[in-house]
This record gives structure tokens, C-alpha cells and sequence, in this order.
């Protein structure tokens, strides 16, 4: 492309990208059809077309254009053109695909720290953390910005490293003094050192005005941590409080459309033939399922303990193809198109299809995880379309698991119920009522499992989930002890001995969370029969 059409190119691409952010995708479309049709081997404009597409909410026909921009990049193309061509390939669900047009990339020819950083970003995007970290370190002694220092911080966190990743996060707060994305991550490491100068630092932040509202959220749940930490429960919570209310006044959530497409979700369920089919192969995924931070990541470590497991994590490979066979981009897991359709949905494809596009993720091996905790959404779902699908559904109390909820910054899509206690224990009883009705429909194919009992007794649940399962006997190994690496919240926590320090730990709120234990005495009633104990109250 010579320098003059590059130059026109470039400018169109900016002219659309005024559209959209104007709020005009219907020109944003029409123009960019026109360049497609001009330019058909540019891969900008093709990326730009599968943006587009994705956001006017036709996931079918972006996937078309993400294909297309796969197979237009080559090692010829520009670092900026590969690395939008894989990210185009992220926004469409295409992971492997996301991968592997990164192997264009030559990083020994990048020498602009700049650029090194934004492609180090990527690969972290990709939770190829090692990559990233590995991009860090050789520009590490640069001048990089904060974000750069942040997220160098993160992959050093969750590769484990966590006294470099504490550096990091130090460094980037002494260039932004309002980055409260590094004060949250120094206060989930439970770092000692210095506390009561970051809390100092923090309320002084606060004070600041050029103070956006994420950064204050942030900042807001990192007090709390800390103050936490340190036993102050009375200003902890206040702290809490406002980090909540900060976050919830700038995410969207429709309770309503929760509560009405579980319901939906349900009924159409019950209607649906179920169309019995034989297991398209040998391939195992195993189903982590339930809400966030009740345990998901700590079963996940267990289960990699196994020979025969590939821990892959959060996945949202299962809900993609449900938004590719209803054409429809879910805004929540309660899909408005997917609710409608279930009784047509075609199953057995569904099934191939996610099969297909993980077999990168699990190198040959016969079982892999899936921990998606909102998966449980669809678990009835899951094991019509994968009949050799375990589905193993992680309890914690709810007590425990609404807190567990409340306390944690989600991202911008993810858990927007968890910021408004009412909304929280509404969608918490969604949660129970949905796992009911599976668990009356696909018995065999769903093991409930407690947290508390997976910490008290990790040996012996190891051996149910191993039976339940079919998984060769390798009771020796120790999950504490091996390598299991996660890009979660949880990064921190699960590295440490498995303990029973988190059991019942809403009692330090239990006056504060009182309307929550009035609201949810039913399910706690019968949590504690099953359990076998009683919450403390």
C-alpha cells in the first residue's frame, strides 16, 4: 500500500471511528462497508468492520469479518495491524485464533517502549501473562508510564511473584497518586509494610477532584481491605459502603431482567424436547459453577492436581455459542434472544462447536475445566449439548457468598448485581432457585460441593470429585505444591495453604449485613441442615 492510499485509508478509519463515537453505527456501517469494498485486503479496515458488526449486536456476521482479518494478516503486516487483527479475534470469541496471529509478530524488530507496552497490555488481555511479564522485564528499566507499571504489576501477581508485583504497584502510585487500581492490588496482597501510610495516602486521594469515579471505587474498596486488615470494622464498612455506591452509580443492572429471564429461561427449558445424542467424543470439560469468590479458583487448583486435567479458567466459550446460535450478544448471562430459542436450539452443534474451538486449550488431554461461574446459568444447557460434561457446583454459605460478592470490584460487564445489597440478595436467590430446578433436571450430571467442607477435608472431597468424574487415582499429589497459575482476583489467595480462615468471616458484619441474613433465613435454614452446622448469628 503506498504512503498516499495508506493516508486515506487511515482517515476514513478515523471519520468511521467519530461516527460510532458519536453514536451513529448505522453510518459508522454504511461507511465502513465502503472502505471493505475499496480496500478488501486492509486488515484495519476489516478489524473495524468486525467492531462494528459486534456492536449493533450481529455476533454472526462479526465472526465473518474477524475471519476475514485472520486471513489477511501476515508477517508482512504491522505490529499495530496483528495486534488489532487478534484482538478483533478476542471480541468475537475466536481464542485460538487470538494467539495465533500473535506468532506474526517479530518483538526483536519493536524497539519503541510505547509500543513494547501496548503489546505487552495485549498478550495480558490474552492471560498470556508470561508473555506479558516477559515484554516488562526487558523495558522494565524505561521510563513507562503508571498503567504500563500497573499491569506489569499484575502479571507478576499472578505468575506468583508477588514481592516484584508490590514493586510494581508502588512505583506506578508514585506516578499517579490517584491509581487505585495498584492501591486495590496492594490490599488484596496484604501487604503490612507501610499500611498506614497508603490508608493516608488514599484518604488524601479522595480529597483530590480530579478523582474519576472508578479510581474512587477502587480506592474505596482498598480502605476497606485495609482497614479490614487492621480490625477497624465500623470505618471498614463505611468505606465499603461508598465503594459500592460509587460502582453502582456507574454500571448498568436490570434486576428485573434478571428475575424475568431466569424465570423464562426456565419455562422454555421445560417445554424443549431434549433431543438425546450420543457424546461427539472422549473429551471431558469439567464445569466450575456457582457465584464468584464462594471457591471456584481453589476447586480448580485441586482438580489441576490431577495428571489427566487441564485447568483452562474462565471461559465464556459455552455463553459465545449460545450468542452465535441466537445471533444475539448477551448484555447479561439471561440472554434476551437465547431465552427465546432454547426450544430450538440445535444441541449437538453447540456441543461440537465448543469442543472444536477449546481443543488448543487442553494439549490432548481427556478432561479440562471450564470455571465460568456463570455458567451455572445455563447448566441444564451444557448437559444436553455435552453429554460427557461434569458439572460440579460450588456452594459457600450465603452469608459468606453475598459478602464475598460485595466487597470485591467486578469489571465493567461482570456481577453488576453485587454493588447494591438488595440487588444482591435478589440475584442470590435467582442463583438458588436456577440450581434447584438444574439439579432436578440433570441430576447425574451435577456434584454439589460445599466450601467449607473443601476446606476442612480437601483430601477426601479430592476423592468424590475424582469418582464423580472418572479420574485416575492420584490421591499423593499436592495441590498446595504445584504450578497452577490463575489471571483471576483470586491470584493471590489460592497460592496460599489451603485454611478454613474464611469460614463464617461475614460475622464481623453480621450487624451491618442484618437485613441480609432477615432476607435470605430460608436458604440459610436450609444450607445449615445440609451442612450439618449452624452459621453463628
Amino acid at each position: 500500500m503506498s504512503k498516499n492510499t495508506k493516508t486515506i485509508v487511515d482517515e476514513k478509519i478515523e471519520y468511521i471511528k467519530r461516527l460510532i463515537k458519536e453514536g451513529k453505527p448505522e453510518f459508522a456501517q454504511f461507511e465502513s462497508a465502503k472502505l471493505v469494498a475499496q480496500y478488501p485486503d486492509n486488515v484495519m479496515a476489516l478489524c473495524l468492520m468486525t467492531y462494528i458488526f459486534y456492536i449493533i449486536n450481529d455476533p454472526k456476521n462479526a465472526l465473518r469479518y474477524a475471519k476475514l482479518t485472520y486471513a489477511k494478516t501476515t508477517p508482512e503486516s504491522t505490529w499495530n495491524e496483528i495486534v488489532s487483527a487478534s484482538n478483533a479475534q478476542l471480541l468475537v470469541g475466536e481464542i485460538e485464533e487470538a494467539h495465533s496471529v500473535l506468532r506474526h509478530l517479530d518483538l526483536e524488530k519493536i524497539t519503541n517502549i510505547n509500543d513494547l507496552s501496548y503489546i505487552a497490555k495485549h498478550y495480558g488481555s490474552l492471560d498470556l501473562v508470561e508473555m506479558a511479564a516477559k515484554i516488562f522485564d526487558r523495558i522494565s528499566e524505561e521510563q513507562l508510564d503508571f498503567h504500563s507499571r500497573q499491569m506489569y504489576g499484575v502479571a507478576k501477581l499472578y505468575l506468583g511473584q508477588f514481592s516484584e508485583a508490590r514493586i510494581e504497584f508502588e512505583k506506578a502510585i508514585q506516578l499517579n497518586p490517584l491509581d487505585g487500581v495498584s492501591y486495590n492490588q496492594l490490599s488484596v496482597l496484604k501487604v503490612a509494610e507501610k499500611r498506614s501510610e497508603r490508608i493516608a495516602m488514599m484518604e488524601a486521594a479522595l480529597k483530590d477532584p480530579k478523582l474519576d469515579p472508578v479510581s474512587r471505587s477502587y480506592i474505596h474498596f482498598s480502605l476497606f481491605n485495609e482497614l479490614d486488615a487492621n480490625k477497624a470494622y465500623g470505618p471498614a464498612w463505611e468505606h465499603l459502603q461508598k465503594a459500592n455506591q460509587v460502582r453502582r452509580a456507574t454500571i448498568h443492572h436490570d434486576a428485573r431482567h434478571d428475575v424475568d429471564g431466569s424465570r423464562n429461561i426456565i419455562a422454555a427449558y421445560k417445554q424443549s424436547p431434549s433431543n438425546p445424542f450420543k457424546a461427539q467424543d472422549e473429551t471431558v470439560p469439567i464445569f466450575i459453577v456457582g457465584l464468584p469468590r464462594t471457591g471456584t479458583t481453589l476447586l480448580e487448583k485441586i482438580l489441576s492436581s490431577f495428571d489427566e486435567v487441564k485447568p483452562c479458567g474462565e471461559l465464556r466459550a459455552f455463553r459465545r455459542e449460545l450468542e452465535l446460535a441466537t445471533n444475539s450478544n448477551f448484555i447479561t448471562p439471561f440472554g434476551l434472544g437465547f431465552q427465546n430459542n432454547i426450544r430450538n436450539l440445535d444441541y449437538e452443534h453447540i456441543g461440537r462447536e465448543y469442543l472444536r474451538k477449546n481443543r488448543w486449550r487442553h494439549e490432548g488431554k481427556k478432561f479440562f475445566t471450564d470455571k465460568e461461574p456463570s455458567n451455572y446459568v445455563y447448566a441444564g444447557i451444557i448437559a444436553r449439548a455435552l453429554p460427557n460434561a461434569r458439572i460440579l457446583h460450588i456452594r459457600r454459605n450465603p452469608m459468606d457468598a453475598c459478602l464475598s460478592n460485595y466487597k470485591q470490584f467486578f469489571g465493567p460487564s461482570s456481577f453488576t448485581y453485587s454493588y447494591d445489597l438488595s440487588e444482591l440478595v435478589e440475584h442470590y436467590k435467582i442463583y438458588e432457585q436456577m440450581m434447584q430446578f438444574w439439579s432436578t433436571q440433570v441430576p447425574d450430571s451435577i456434584l454439589e460441593i460445599r466450601y467449607e467442607n473443601l476446606v476442612d477435608d480437601p483430601v477426601g472431597q479430592a476423592e468424590r470429585i475424582r469418582l464423580f468424574c472418572g479420574l485416575e487415582d492420584n490421591r499423593d499429589s499436592k495441590p498446595e505444591n504445584n504450578g497452577y497459575v490463575t489471571s483471576t482476583l483470586s491470584a493471590a489467595q489460592v497460592r496460599a495453604p489451603i485454611h478454613k480462615g474464611n469460614v463464617n468471616s461475614w460475622q464481623k458484619y453480621q450487624q451491618q449485613l442484618q437485613p441480609v441474613y432477615d432476607a435470605l433465613q430460608e436458604y440459610i435454614a436450609s444450607y445449615e441442615k445440609t451442612l450439618g452446622t449452624k452459621l453463628d448469628h
